[in-house]
């Protein structure tokens, strides 16, 4: 683990220009795709980007998708293109997949991609899910965070600025919260 912990980045959902039908492997294969070179995804770059505080070359981008999950939370193509959202029934159904992977993967972190799904994730908070400890910088900024307890553990959610968001995404603006949420992390995991 070359963060300290484990990491789950939790996208928020796929879209597909092709209008192929959602399936089991869906993620899996974009990732891979992506990985080959068969199309490019800025979003990934600048994922394993957010990391390291720079534009990561190729080996760091393998080196940070050999070390973490991706996965999105809404399990269902959301459209055809960029900027079009889940539904709010998307939303709802997706909560018992994600807390199935939360049990399953044991992550230290989810590093939440986009104020959106950060939203629809904290709307109601019920256990085992609590609001989690300020993430603060040294400057005094700081963000919230949530706490998943598990029987075993727990897990910080921590969300970040969307990677594809309007006006530009400077990765490593979120560098210093990225890290700062997996020290965190570390200590109330």
């Amino acid at each position: 683990m070359p963060f300290g912990i484990p990491i789950l980045v939790l996208g928020d959902s796929h879209y597909d220009k092709r209008e192929r039908p959602f399936y089991r492997t869906w993620t899996r294969e974009t990732i891979e795709e992506w990985r080959r070179g068969d199309y490019h995804y800025n979003i990934y770059v600048r994922i394993a980007g957010v990391f390291g505080g720079e534009w990561p070359t190729q080996e760091r981008r393998d080196e940070v998708y050999n070390s973490i999950i991706f996965y999105n939370y809404v399990q269902e193509s959301a459209g055809t293109g960029a900027g079009q959202s889940p539904t709010n029934e998307m939303y709802q159904n997706a909560a018992s997949a994600f807390g199935e992977i939360l049990k399953l993967c044991k992550p230290g972190l989810v590093l939440v991609l986009g104020n959106r799904l950060w939203n629809a994730i904290s709307k109601e908070i019920t256990p085992p899910m609590k609001r989690g400890p300020a993430i603060a910088l040294a400057d005094g900024r700081i963000r919230p965070s949530l706490l998943y307890e598990r029987n075993d553990g727990a897990t910080l959610l921590f969300g970040i600025h969307h990677p594809s968001c309007r006006g530009g995404w400077p990765y490593e603006a979120w560098t210093p919260w990225v890290q700062a949420a997996c020290k965190k992390a570390v200590e109330v995991t």
